[in-house]
């Protein structure tokens, strides 16, 4: 060991890429490490290259990389280098007397080597399968997550006995309850669930022993207790028959006590595990399997595209738990190989590409399979420079409010698909085929409500009112509502969730309406006494909800509008009075798009539009035409243009444009220009912001501005702050107000929370704490939150 020398970093032999060959870890046997040393604990191993198809047995590595700022030692070829604390931990761990190999993706890939990572990424499910096991490693012990883990394993050999009322009785202790629920809740939370690229570690692998310090349990006894908790219903039976009150009243508290919203990344992570061992011939091995029996038919009925997988693993459902990866070109290659159809997907994974590149050439190649719909995960505010027609991955999309399209009964194009030409012009443009329905001609007030909270019954009231108002002023539905025949707002309201078409039906609409207004007003205190005596929502409802409120709940980032000619719907919440509602061909559900010059647009993005949904619009004689979506270099063009033109009539003669001026292709130039745009931007005379979004006669203060896409910009902080002279322009360049200005100064503190001495002088900046302004900014590169 005082041999030993420390080195900056692994020296790699290159691998054969022509073939299936890869690195194994290989830990020396524990009677190897010598005990008189200070160094007496350090894991030792060497690094040996062997084809997959003939490697000795291994052990694949699954866990969490952790704070890369924190490392430790590990001895590595008789060279001491440095190595992720988790991922050092875990190899501690996993060290046997007669040594053992093992597979740790930081250390057997050189992650400085793009076209190695690319090679290897695309064999990292079969190294995981090719595995006698996977080690999942959660971490050291803290939280008493270890405790959770043998009680998981006393309990799954209950249930296997079918000795139900047993593990409800396990739980009686109250005191004992309250520790185990807690230790439930930490190793839900443990930060390993959230990485994205365990998802395909965990799917593939044959055996899965899962460790939290020395504590340990194998995937089956896991999912058999999990699997209890959420089917518990199914036992009510005999839990009753055999247990009596007092086990109900425990079981009752138990539920309560495993109740946590951190468990949906788990039960993500062991959902992808059973489609995949399902589709791909692996019976269970646990009598559980009846409690999923109609969802794991599901799961093996058909092949599964890109598109669903990447659907079905990154979208928001019910909750804000956003899985995480470092590299945001990750969210596709992590997952890409559970698709059927990922050979159609040429040239990836490639690390050489940017994350734009990246998103757009996977959505260009989805969209020309057919699946129009794809645009319904393109939700806004995001990156500016991200074409409109493909998904930003990053973010946190949301499931469309019409739902996913493959679950959807819309049919807005009225199956139309085989009419649909997808074209790409060029790497910016994607042509679709469709018809044009209208303008919006008004909006209403923005309907987003908090998913995990509790429903803001006064907004959900006003929203309902807006709803009514607008379809007062429709040709289409005046006459119903002044005949009180609320059913089309009723509709509009969720977004028709529920498909309330066929009139046999809407009797059960309007008894769930009329119980949400009720409870409504009842929580805001609008219930006179005469009417809780004649309506008991007690009696009614009982201690839930109604559920029409629940499908106004699941509704997000949502405007409602009228049209020109009368159609009333919900479009996103950034859509403006003279952008079009359209029908692409082949599309479950309309789109709004803005004109962006004489043949180009741009998408805002899905929209509920009443009377057109069920392919009502679609006539024999409906005229089809091409749109194009969101060319950026055409708009950009634009932006120069008329950038120039109020730059000369300032009398400046030159003007610096990010896009024009700095060649994004050459990482050694961005890079510089990234450290040199803050002094640029306060030695210009004036900087133009252009906020393409503001609409034309609309107040600045009002909440048109609030919703420019402009102030989730990762650079919107300094180009507030470094200028002395900053101006804003609408999207017809108007100009609109300086940001010295007394009306925008407050506006702009609020909105930004930047103090305002610094918006006012910008030689303050050194002297006040703003970092908390780049809270929710987004970035393509996450360190440019910190530039």
């Amino acid at each position: 060991m005082n041999s030993t020398v420390e080195a900056p970093g692994i020296a790699y032999r290159a691998l054969d890429h022509t073939t299936d060959e890869f690195r194994l870890l290989y830990l020396n046997p524990t009677a190897e490490r010598a005990t008189s040393s200070s160094r007496d604990d350090l894991v030792i191993a060497q690094l040996r290259h062997y084809r997959l198809s003939d490697a000795p047995l291994f052990v694949a590595l699954s866990y969490c990389w952790g704070q890369v700022t924190i490392q430790s030692p590990i001895v590595i070829d008789g060279v001491v280098q440095r190595c992720g604390f988790n991922g050092e931990a875990a190899l501690g761990h996993l060290r046997k007397a007669g040594g053992v190999y093992v597979w740790i993706d930081q250390l057997c890939i050189n992650q400085n080597d793009n076209a190695e990572k690319s090679h290897q990424v695309q064999m990292m499910r079969q190294i995981y399968t090719a595995a006698t096991r996977v080690a999942v490693w959660m971490g050291l012990p803290e939280d008493d997550s270890d405790i959770f883990l043998h009680h998981s394993r006393t309990m799954s050999a209950l249930i296997r006995e079918e000795k139900y009322v047993d593990v409800v009785r396990a739980h009686t202790d109250i005191a004992f309850l309250q520790r185990v629920s807690y230790a439930f809740r930490a190793f839900c939370e443990r930060q390993y669930w959230t990485r994205l690229w365990i998802i395909q570690e965990f799917a593939v692998a044959l055996e899965i022993d899962i460790l939290c310090g020395d504590a340990s349990i194998g995937y089956a006894d896991l999912r058999e207790f999990l699997v209890f908790l959420n089917k518990i219903y199914e036992y009510y039976p005999k839990i009753q028959a055999d247990g009596g009150m007092e086990v109900m009243m425990t079981l009752v508290e138990m539920l309560r006590g495993f109740k946590t919203p951190a468990n949906s990344f788990l039960e993500g992570v062991f959902t992808r595990r059973r489609r995949y061992q399902l589709r791909h011939g692996v019976s269970p091995a646990s009598p559980a399997r009846h409690a999923l029996g109609d969802v794991e038919s599901a799961m093996t009925k058909d092949s599964e595209s890109l598109f669903a997988v990447l659907v079905t693993t990154l979208v928001l459902e019910i909750d804000y738990n956003h899985t995480q990866s470092t590299d945001p070109r990750d969210r596709i290659f992590a997952v890409m190989h559970f698709a059927d159809d990922v050979n159609e997907f040429e040239g990836l994974p490639d690390y050489s590409l940017s994350c734009k590149h990246v998103y757009q050439n996977v959505a260009r190649r989805v969209l020309m399979q057919g699946n129009v719909d794809l645009l319904s995960y393109c939700q806004f505010p995001r990156d500016t420079a991200l074409a409109t027609w493909a998904p930003d991955w990053r973010m946190g999309i949301k499931r469309p409010n019409i739902g996913n399209p493959w679950h959807s009964k819309f049919d807005a194009s009225k199956s139309s698909l085989q009419k649909q030409v997808v074209l790409a012009p060029d790497g910016e443009t994607i042509q679709l085929r469709g018809v044009l329905v209208d303008a919006v001609t008004e909006t209403g007030n923005i309907w987003d409500p908090n998913w995990i909270k509790e429903l803001d019954c006064k907004a959900a009231l006003e929203y309902i009112d807006e709803v009514g108002n607008l379809c007062e002023k429709s040709p289409m539905f005046a006459e119903r509502i002044k005949a009180q025949d609320f059913k089309d707002a009723m509709r509009i309201c969720i977004a028709d969730r529920h498909h309330y078409k066929e009139p046999e039906r809407q009797t059960e609409l309007l008894e769930a309406f009329a119980q949400a207004v009720l409870w409504m007003r009842k929580a805001v205190g609008k219930v006179s006494s005469e009417a809780e005596m004649g309506i008991r929502m007690d009696d009614t409802i009982g201690w839930q909800q109604p559920w029409f409120m629940f499908a106004m709940k699941n509704l997000h980032s949502r405007r409602p509008f009228l049209s020109e000619s009368g159609y009333v719907g919900l479009a996103p919440m950034h859509v403006q009075p003279g952008d079009k509602i359209v029908i692409l061909l082949g599309g479950k559900t309309p789109y709004a798009v803005r004109e962006m010059g004489a043949t180009h647009y741009e998408l805002i993005g899905e929209s509920y539009v009443h009377g057109v949904m069920f392919g009502e619009f679609m006539s024999d004689n409906v005229k089809i035409r091409d749109f194009t979506r969101h060319h950026i270099l055409f708009f950009e063009h634009n932006i120069i243009v008329k950038a120039c033109r109020k730059a000369d009539a300032a009398g400046l003669e030159f003007l610096w444009f990010g896009s024009a001026c700095i060649d994004k292709s050459s990482s050694l130039e961005l890079q510089h220009a990234v450290s040199f745009s803050f002094r640029l931007l306060r030695a210009a005379t004036v900087c133009f912001i252009y906020l393409q979004d503001l609409p034309t006669g609309s107040g600045f203060l009002e909440e048109a501005c609030s919703c420019c896409r402009y102030w989730a910009r990762s650079w919107t902080l300094q180009e507030l702050v470094a200028p002395s002279k900053v101006n804003f322009f609408d999207v017809d360049w108007n100009y609109r107000g300086s940001k010295s200005s007394s009306e925008l100064i407050n506006f702009l503190h609020k909105l930004t929370r930047i103090d305002k001495s610094v918006l006012l002088d910008n030689n303050a900046f050194s002297k006040v704490a703003i970092g908390a302004a780049c809270l929710g900014q987004q970035a393509e590169n996450p360190r440019a939150l910190r530039t």
